[in-house]
């Protein structure tokens, strides 16, 4: 990667960062935390960086960038750096390039007006305050356009967006639409907004409006609507929407998103086929390298997909991906205080990361820590309210605490869900399962593996899922749903798992819900592996 901007802070950084992206151009900022240290150690700039393939695209961007934001009357000319030669903007007094000093001379300071001379006596600061306030409502009312004060709404929500206040951001947002209904920024991330409260319908709206209205650019949108699509239900749609956004702009997002809608609707190779085309664009997008690692988990490849998580943290350590993949491998080891240890991080650097939740919470549910797994799969579901795995899990800890009512009330929830991925299924298949509605209980077991046929881990939790269903009957029942037919098909689960390439089988052997298995030969022999 190469640096092709020093700001002056990180605003101005991010600013530029924002304006990249709807470009299609991949950037980070670095040196933002040492900046926020100045006046303690010498002062550090935030830059934007972006990988070498979009090094001369990104500059002609910074050019714009840096004629749009000098007002007519800037005063002063570039400079040029003693040291290395590079032309430097006026506004700097250091080298962007090698931080050697400038060699023009200070400006002498400005001349103070005679009221500035007075004594601050408290009438002088009446009559400043006036001054002010007086000032900024001519500036608000009557200078700035509907235009701009829709734009400063629309950039002061994506700023709270990034701190997780949503509720505050939308209201920002919707008075932003009220004042100019043809800001498309507005429009999309309302969108975005509405999409992580779960309320897809609006999202859609929003994100289809954003389209028609243009200026953004539109594989990020569609992409966008792609995922509300499928989190509605909606995979035709949803693919519809990612392959436009292929055509439209062939990046390594556009890709990894598509490969995603491929991976949970069934085709495989054409997954493997995505992600291989946006690592051949961006050999280090973390989020290729961690769909990657997924795939090669869920086929039992675990040294792999290990390989991929480690890819993922190299490639960018300020994302949760390849902690999240690592974690998950960790826990199917048995190596629990590390896979601890990656979800905190996870959680650190994304505080509304519900599978960060999810995973940290099912360590605890099986460690016998039920509070702290019920204080996990509670921030699951806040943070994604249709979150089919942290209501069974919930409900599973509140029998544990007997708080039946409570259980039941998760349990019905998960009846009012749609199961968008093979995982959804199963966990919604074991809700059914544990209030005896096996007919229920089989379809969606039949849909999971229609999904993800080649999955070994949805036929582990399908074991379990009978392991449990067993344990709840009792020892004397009799046909299809008696305590030996539910064991025998949940050892049948571990076999088809074995043939699906599971090699590692720690997992199962410290999860409880499969101590019913313990004497069973075929069991043992598995789980001894």
């Amino acid at each position: 990667m190469q640096c092709i901007f020093q700001a002056k802070d990180p605003t101005q950084a991010h600013v530029l960062v924002e304006i990249l992206e709807s470009k299609g151009i991949h950037a980070i900022i670095q040196d933002e935390q040492t900046f926020s240290l100045r006046g303690e150690i010498p002062v550090v700039y935030p830059s934007v960086w972006v990988s070498d393939e979009h090094v001369e695209a990104a500059r002609n961007v910074c050019g714009d960038f840096s004629a749009r934001r000098h007002s007519p009357e800037s005063v002063g000319e570039a400079w040029i750096c003693p040291a290395c030669g590079e032309s430097i903007d006026p506004n700097f007094t250091d080298c962007w390039k090698c931080a050697a000093h400038s060699n023009k001379p200070e400006e002498p300071p400005p001349q103070k007006y005679y009221f500035e001379q007075l004594p601050l006596s408290s009438l002088k600061w009446i009559v400043l305050a006036a001054t002010v306030v007086v000032g900024l409502c001519i500036l608000y009312e009557n200078y700035g356009t509907h235009e701009s004060r829709s734009r400063y709404d629309t950039n002061s929500a994506v700023s709270l967006m990034k701190e997780g206040k949503n509720e505050q951001a939308l209201i920002l947002l919707d008075r932003a639409i009220a004042v100019d209904k043809k800001q498309p920024f507005a429009y999309f991330n309302r969108g975005l907004i509405h999409a992580r409260m779960a309320n897809y319908e609006k999202a859609i709206a929003d994100h289809t409006q954003a389209i028609a209205l243009g200026q953004i650019e539109p594989s990020k949108v569609y992409n966008a609507r792609s995922s509300a699509f499928f989190a509605s239900d909606r995979f035709d749609l949803a693919i519809a929407d990612s392959n436009r956004a292929v055509q439209l702009s062939k990046s390594s997002h556009s890709y990894s998103h598509r490969a995603f809608l491929h991976s949970q609707h069934g085709d495989l190779n054409s997954a493997f086929e995505d992600i291989r085309e946006a690592l051949s664009i961006d050999s280090h997008f973390t989020y290729a390298c961690y769909l990657k690692g997924m795939l090669y988990l869920q086929q039992g490849d675990t040294t792999a997909a290990l390989q991929m998580a480690e890819d993922a943290i190299r490639s960018n350590s300020s994302l949760p991906y390849g902690y999240l993949l690592r974690g998950e491998l960790s826990a199917e080891n048995d190596q629990l205080s590390t896979a601890l240890a990656d979800f905190d991080h996870v959680i650190q650097i994304d505080k509304r990361h519900s599978s960060g939740y999810l995973w940290r919470g099912q360590i605890y549910f099986f460690q016998g820590k039920m509070e702290n797994a019920l204080a996990d799969f509670s921030l699951a579901i806040e943070h994604n309210p249709k979150e089919i795995i942290g209501y069974y899990y919930r409900s599973r800890v509140f029998d544990a605490l007997h708080q039946i009512e409570k259980a039941r009330q998760d349990r019905a929830a998960i009846t009012s869900l749609a199961a968008k991925t093979s995982f959804d299924c199963v966990f919604r298949a074991a809700s059914f399962a544990s209030v005896g509605d096996m007919t229920r209980a089989e379809l969606d077991i039949q849909r999971a593996h229609e999904l993800q046929p080649w999955n070994c881990w949805v036929d582990c939790y399908v074991a379990a899922l009978y392991a449990v269903r067993a344990q709840n009957l009792p020892d004397d029942s009799t046909g299809d749903d008696s305590r030996k037919a539910n064991t025998d098909k949940a050892v049948s689960a571990l076999k088809a798992a074995e043939v699906k390439g599971l090699k590692s089988w720690k997992s199962i052997q410290y999860n409880p819900d499969f101590n019913i298995l313990a004497n069973d030969p075929v069991y043992r022999a598995l789980a001894g592996k």
